[in-house]
């Protein structure tokens, strides 16, 4: 899993819930609740340390469910076409560009599973 908590809406407004895989174009969130595909809410992701703490560096944009899995939810991000963010007044989301979120997801280190076995990120 990455080291990433992800909220329905800004951190703090709702519980955090773990996020079991992401890319540049979405996420999977670990939870039990269930949304219909094609649900649209503003997600954060927040980066956690070695240790599970939170590190306060996040990301807040607009997702779309698409799919609903045995033991979560898969979304995908709604990303802007160029690097001009675009906001959306009720609800703060920012339509970030694919660079932004690349630049956001960089760095992640890979799991203990992953560093066991010897993988590399594809990212």
């Amino acid at each position: 899993m990455p080291p990433l908590v992800s909220y329905l809406g800004i951190p703090g407004a709702s519980k955090p819930y773990k996020v079991g895989d992401v890319s540049a174009a979405g996420f999977y969130m670990l939870t039990h609740e269930r949304w219909m595909p094609g649900t649209y809410m503003p997600v954060s992701l927040e980066r956690v340390d070695l240790f599970g703490e939170l590190r306060g560096d996040f990301i807040t944009v607009q997702a779309c469910v698409v799919r609903n899995g045995p033991d979560g939810v898969g979304f995908v991000f709604l990303l802007a076409d160029d690097a001009t963010p675009q906001s959306d007044a009720l609800t703060g989301a920012r339509w970030v560009s694919k660079r932004r979120m690349e630049e956001f997801l960089a760095g992640l280190r890979p799991s203990v599973a992953e560093e066991e076995a010897g993988l590399e990120r594809a990212s």
